[in-house]
């Protein structure tokens, strides 16, 4: 008979806590389950929306396993309700703590709202706030060793957290954009085995392409300059902008850079020069003449093309120095003229 009475000694412990906090929990007595939002993270940062981890545990201070937990969290930004979460981390063993993270996508658009109804604070952190309820079922074998007390299906114990994310809305746009034309000397150094007509249709070639005039061109295979050993010195700038209020920090560029659809330059850079809200990455690099192909051939002499520009970069917060190096992606599309 004391074996059985061991065995129950945890089911009453547990309904005891649960039915009748105001009995024990309220006394310290026993310990409550608990949802605890340990930090939200920026998981990445695109030109279109942050993705937000949120890191959040939840807590089973009994010596009984908690099955089939239910959270159900009304997620805030800034005070305005953002989203629902709901989460379920199955079981909880006992007297343990798990994990339950959470991925959210916030658009900017839904940003851009939030930031317009601070405006004028100037804020470089914005609040993000959980509010919502743990429910804990009661198990059903519970009401047997309860028969006359009328059991609930589930209690349910609320919880409010809040933590910081940096106010940040980046643009990014490319200016400065030039390609240097390499003198007939430079082409012959490179070229010293190679005839001296290939060299100066090279130099004609390089003139006709980099001329503003009007005129045809045709990519440098068709123009015989297939064995030319020429690369040509192409710069310009990205520009990173913060278009919220946190002050951004960028590292570690890397980028790709498409002229039409075809694949033009890429590389990466850490020339960046971070000022406040805006960053400037200087880049200076070279394509190998014989690799122009037509489209991109049309593009540079019309000095005007559809571009796209994708890559990646790490981002510092200073107004949060403990997050660490954040991830950047971007994917920029339009049209630019040079």
């Amino acid at each position: 008979m004391q074996t059985i009475r061991l065995k129950k000694l945890p089911i009453y412990i547990f309904v005891i806590s649960l039915i009748f906090p105001s009995i024990l929990l309220g006394q310290g007595i026993f310990k409550k389950p608990s949802f605890s939002f340990e930090r939200v993270e920026i998981q990445d940062i695109t030109l279109s929306e942050v993705i937000l981890k949120l890191h959040t545990t939840v807590t089973n201070p009994y010596p009984i396993s908690i099955p089939n937990t239910d959270i159900t969290i009304g997620m805030q930004i800034e005070g305005k309700n953002f989203t629902t979460l709901k989460g379920n981390p199955g079981s909880l063993t006992a007297n343990s703590t798990q994990p339950l993270p959470f991925s959210v996508k916030v658009k900017y658009d839904d940003l851009l709202s939030i930031y317009k109804a601070i405006k004028g604070k100037s804020k470089e952190i914005i609040l993000v706030k959980l509010k919502g309820n743990l429910d804990i079922p009661i198990p059903a074998q519970v009401k047997k060793y309860f028969p006359f007390v009328p059991i609930p299906p589930k209690v349910s114990f609320p919880f409010e957290a809040e933590r910081e994310i940096p106010s940040v809305l980046p643009s990014i746009s490319i200016v400065n954009f030039k390609i240097i034309k390499p003198s007939l000397n430079d082409i012959k150094v490179s070229n010293a085995t190679t005839p001296d007509a290939v060299v100066k249709k090279a130099a004609g070639f390089l003139n006709n392409l980099l001329d503003s005039k009007k005129g045809n061109i045709t990519s440098a295979v068709k123009a015989g300059l297939e064995e030319i050993e020429v690369n040509v010195n192409t710069e310009f700038d990205i520009v990173l902008k913060n278009e919220s209020n946190a002050v951004l920090q960028f590292e570690n560029m890397k980028y790709e850079l498409f002229l039409g659809k075809e694949k033009f330059l890429s590389g990466d850079s850490e020339a960046i020069k971070n000022s406040g809200k805006e960053s400037v990455i200087t880049v200076k690099t070279t394509f190998p003449l014989k690799s122009l192909s037509q489209s991109v051939a049309n593009a540079v002499k019309l000095r005007s093309t559809d571009f796209r520009l994708t890559g990646s970069s790490g981002i510092k917060i200073p107004a949060l120095p403990n997050e660490g190096v954040m991830s950047f992606k971007y994917d920029k599309s339009g049209k630019f003229s040079w």
